[in-house]
């Protein structure tokens, strides 16, 4: 039986190594496969503001751009 590979969440699509397994593939004692996932991207957006009553604003917000669980 093949697996098939289910991503956790933040991740999706991505490849095996060193290809992938098809019913044609000779079994053989020790082989490895292994499914590696890419983390999605993300878009963050940062906003400085006080901790007043009307959100004052300190300075202009910004957006980076990044993948998930990136440090």
């Amino acid at each position: 039986d093949i697996p098939v590979p289910k991503a956790n969440e933040g991740y999706e699509g991505g490849s095996w190594t060193p290809t992938e397994p098809t019913e044609e593939t000779k079994v053989e004692d020790g082989a490895k496969y292994t499914y590696t996932f890419v983390a999605q991207e993300r878009s963050l957006k940062v906003n400085y503001v006080m901790d007043d009553e009307k959100g004052t604003a300190l300075k202009a917000p910004y957006t980076e751009a990044t993948s998930y669980d990136a440090a």
